[in-house]
Formats: C-alpha cells, structure tokens, sequence
C-alpha cells in the first residue's frame, strides 16, 4: 500500500502567495483604468470588511444641517426670519460642535425684523411703539453667533468700497514664489457685508 506524501507546506504557501499578487494587480489594474465591472466587487469588499471588522466611531467629522423641502414644509418659505436661524444655532451649539459653518450670504437686513416692518407699514401708534421696543432679528442672530463657534462664509465682490475689508486677504502664488498663477485669478478688492447685528461681520 502507497501511502501519499503530504505536499510540503512551503510551495503551498508560494503558490497562495502568487495567486493573491497576481489578484492583486489585477484589482490594482481595473482600479486605475476606472473599470465599471470593479464597483459590485468593491462594494462586496468594503461589506465584508464592515461586517468583519465595522468601524468602532467616536465622533462624526462632519454633520449637515440642509434646508430641505421638509423642513420648509414644516416652518414655512424661505427666506426665514433671522430668529429662527438663532433658534437653530443654539440647538446645534447645545451639541458642543468644534464648529458650526453657515452656508447662507446675508447682505441685507432681515425684512421680517420689528424695525424693518415699521418702516413699511402704518397703524397706530400703540402699535408702532410696541414694534419699535422688540429686539431686530439681526440682533438676535448677532447674539447667537457671538455665543457660538460659528464661520460665516466669505462672498468677494468685484466692486471697490470705502469700507474696511473686515477679513484677512487671500494670498496665492506659485510653488517658485511667482505670481503667474495669481495673474489668472479674478480680483476681488471688497467682500460682501453680512448684515448681522449692527452691519458687523462676524
């Protein structure tokens, strides 16, 4: 009786080990070339690794707040008033986010502030009176700026002012310390105001 000789494990584990090269450069090949076929596979890679090994979060990077149809469904057209965009500052500043950047230009005054509507309207003096004692929207939304981390976004505008840019310039130059990449760009001398608080930039 022949008793088979167990194949060494040494050329075993070469060939297992050429096999996934060769796999490998393959993957790394249709990877590169973009190749449509490799998304059900990728997708199949990452689900397995998940389910090995799932992702243990300790923090999200990054949460967006949108203005979606819902919530305008549920609070009404935009623009909103400014007072409800304080209201939900202070509800995501009351998560203790790193930051809270604000996506939204504000040139103008808010045009549902108290004292917008006054100049607007007519009516009794009573009335006007107690209109006139109610804090502006903007001042509300100043409030709540000033309380939270918040970044407002940065909008230039191609028109010279005599007011003082509020904000740091951009500087752009070439690796070589030239100035031919800049030469290319748009020049923007001033930035748009927003109109939060007494016309500050925050």
């Amino acid at each position: 009786m022949t008793v088979p000789v167990p194949e060494a494990p040494a050329p075993r584990i070469a060939r297992v080990r050429i096999a996934g090269t060769v796999l490998l450069v393959l993957l790394t090949i249709a990877l590169a070339l973009n190749a449509s076929q490799v998304q059900p596979l990728q997708s199949a890679w990452f689900d397995a690794y998940q389910a090995l090994m799932p992702r243990q979060l300790e923090s999200t990077p990054v949460t967006i707040v949108a203005i979606d149809e819902k919530s305008l469904a549920a609070l009404g057209r935009w623009p909103w008033p400014r007072t409800l965009l304080a209201q939900l500052i202070h509800t995501i500043n009351a998560y203790s986010p790193a930051a809270i950047g604000i996506d939204i230009v504000m040139p103008e005054p808010d045009p549902l502030s108290p004292n917008q509507v006054i100049a607007r309207i007519g009516g009794e003096a009573g009335l006007l009176d107690w209109l006139a004692a109610l804090p502006s929207n903007d001042d509300e939304l100043a409030r709540a700026l000033a309380a939270a981390p918040t970044v407002l976004m940065m909008v230039g505008t191609p028109d010279p002012s005599d007011q003082p840019i509020r904000v740091a310039p951009v500087l752009v130059q070439d690796a070589d310390g030239g100035s031919d990449a800049a030469s290319h760009l748009a020049q923007y001398p001033d930035e748009v105001k927003e109109k939060a608080g007494k016309g500050l930039v925050y």
